[in-house]
């Protein structure tokens, strides 16, 4: 299964949990609120609060509950706990929880998109990534939960830059490419260029492709620059270095043949 459709997303059953990694089952939940009393507010305990409970409160079971409690509440995580029931409580629309089967995590979603925990693009970068170009690819994954459209337009940059180290001069992608076409480009790279390079101008330049409803076109985008950087850098690497491990003589032979040919 691909990393976009793996990704978290609203409504959907399963996905790649942003807690634990594991592709799980998700139960979803409303939000909602209920207004404090007249002498309440909000407040955090302090962090001896479980000494206090453990040398104070003499009832078993509830010492266990409230030791359960503020252990959780000095987590800093949000939670669900079983013993609280509310009247007057109002659901708060646009907002929703999602609670991992696998670890049982907590992730909160504002407007379809998730707020907490932070959520990052699973994608190891290719070893051979220019330097040059992975702070741009490490922003778009920053950024992507937040803004897909932001993702696509760092990624195009990227590819701005990926072209600069392949020796083209960076500033028209699209010339670029025509130049990689002339230098014998693999057709199937040259297409990976293009999808990047559309879907990134449509970021900048608001065009046919609505974001909203294409965030997952967003994450195929991080598998095609790191299929481009394979394709572009480290196939020929690998080749020059195989090629640089046979024995002097036959690589000398095929370089005469290489000058008596052209």
């Amino acid at each position: 299964m691909n990393s976009a459709a793996r990704a978290p997303t609203l409504g959907k059953d399963s996905f790649c949990c942003p807690h634990c990694g594991a592709y799980a089952h998700q139960d979803w939940h409303s939000i909602g609120s209920r207004p404090y009393e007249k002498d309440e507010r909000p407040w955090l305990p302090s962090a001896d609060v479980i000494e206090n409970i453990k040398a104070n409160e003499r009832n078993t079971d509830t010492k266990g509950e409230l030791v359960k409690f503020f252990t959780q509440r000095l987590s800093g995580k949000p939670f669900l706990f079983a013993g609280d029931s509310w009247d007057n409580f109002r659901p708060l629309h646009n907002m929703d929880l999602s609670i991992c089967f696998s670890c049982s995590d907590i992730s909160i979603w504002l407007a379809g998109k998730i707020i907490y925990p932070e959520f990052v693009v699973d994608i190891t970068l290719n070893p051979d990534t220019p330097l040059s170009v992975v702070p741009f690819l490490e922003e778009a994954r920053k950024v992507f939960p937040m803004s897909p459209r932001c993702a696509a337009a760092m990624l195009r940059l990227s590819l701005q830059k990926l072209c600069i180290e392949l020796g083209e001069s960076g500033e028209n992608i699209n010339t670029d490419i025509k130049s990689l076409v002339k230098k014998g480009l693999d057709a199937r790279v040259i297409k990976a260029l293009d999808i990047v390079r559309i879907v990134g101008n449509n970021a900048v330049h608001p065009g046919e492709i609505e974001f909203g409803d294409n965030d997952e076109v967003v994450l195929e985008l991080f598998r095609l620059v790191d299929i481009i950087v394979t394709a572009m850098i480290t196939q020929p690497r690998k080749i020059d270095e195989i090629f640089d491990s046979l024995p002097e003589g036959p690589r000398e032979a095929t370089k005469l043949r290489d000058q008596i040919s052209s």
